[in-house]
C-alpha cells in the first residue's frame, strides 16, 4: 500500500514540489502526490520565494498535509542581512532561473572576500612582526658609536624599515579591498534585489532613491515607504 501528499491547504501558486529531488509537479494543478511508505526528503521551490524542505518518515495508508501553507517571500532585508554576515551570500540568497547570475555574482563576492580577509589578517600578522624586527634594529643602530658600525647598522635598519612599510601598504590594500567588497555586496544585495517588481508582499520598509523632478527641476530624493 502507498501513502500521499495532499495540497488542499497550500495556497501558494506556482511551487514546484520535489520528492528526493525528483520534481513531482506545479501548485495549483498538482493536488495530490503518491509516494512508497519510509522515509523521503519533501521539498518546495518558487521563483520569489524561500525553499521550504521536510523530511518525512510515511507509512502505508498515510495521507499528509505539509506543515506549511505558505512559501515564505524572499525579502531585501534578508538579502541584505545575509551579505553583511559573508559578502555574496545575499545574490546567492536571490539565485533562481531567472537569475541565475546572481549565484556567479555571489560566489565571487564570497572569494574576493575571503581572498581580502585572508591576505589582511596575514599581512597585518607578518608587520606586527616585522616592526618588532625593525625597532630591534633600529635601537641596534643607535647604540652604535664607530664610523663603520653606525653606517653597517644604519642600513639594517633601513631594510628592516622597508620591509615593514612594504607589509603595512600590503596589510592597507588588503583591508580596502575586504571593505569594498563587503560594501559592494551588502549594496547590490539591497539595491538589486530582483524580485521588488513581483508585489510579493515581501517588504514592509522600502527605501528608493534617485532624481525626482520637483518644482520642474530634477532633485536627488531619498523616499521611505512603508505597508501597512
Amino acid at each position: 500500500e502507498i501513502a500521499f501528499i495532499d495540497f488542499n491547504f497550500f495556497y501558494t501558486p506556482g511551487v514546484d514540489v520535489y520528492v528526493d529531488n525528483d520534481i513531482k509537479g506545479r501548485t495549483p494543478e498538482l493536488s495530490s502526490i503518491k509516494v512508497n511508505p519510509g522515509p523521503h526528503v519533501v521539498k518546495f521551490e518558487a521563483i520569489g520565494y524561500e525553499t521550504f524542505q521536510e523530511n518525512k518518515n510515511f507509512f502505508e495508508g498515510q495521507r499528509w498535509n505539509p506543515s506549511i501553507e505558505d512559501l515564505n517571500p524572499k525579502t531585501s532585508m534578508e538579502s541584505l542581512k545575509r551579505s553583511l554576515i559573508w559578502p555574496g551570500r545575499g545574490q546567492i540568497y536571490t539565485f533562481d532561473i531567472n537569475n541565475t547570475k546572481r549565484k556567479t555574482l555571489g560566489y565571487i563576492q564570497m572569494g574576493l572576500a575571503g581572498t581580502g580577509a585572508a591576505g589582511l589578517i596575514t599581512s597585518w600578522l607578518s608587520f606586527s612582526k616585522k616592526e618588532d624586527i625593525y625597532n630591534d634594529a633600529y635601537a641596534a643602530y643607535l647604540e652604535k658609536t664607530t664610523p663603520e658600525d653606525v653606517n653597517f647598522y644604519r642600513e639594517k635598519a633601513r631594510e628592516k624599515h622597508e620591509e615593514m612599510v612594504s607589509t603595512k601598504n600590503q596589510g592597507i590594500f588588503f583591508t580596502i579591498l575586504t571593505i569594498s567588497v563587503w560594501t559592494w555586496s551588502a549594496i547590490d544585495a539591497y539595491y538589486n534585489f530582483p524580485y521588488k517588481g513581483l508585489l510579493l508582499g515581501n517588504d514592509k520598509y522600502n527605501f528608493d532613491f534617485g532624481l525626482y523632478a520637483y518644482q520642474g527641476r530634477a532633485q536627488p530624493t531619498i523616499k521611505l515607504n512603508y505597508k501597512f
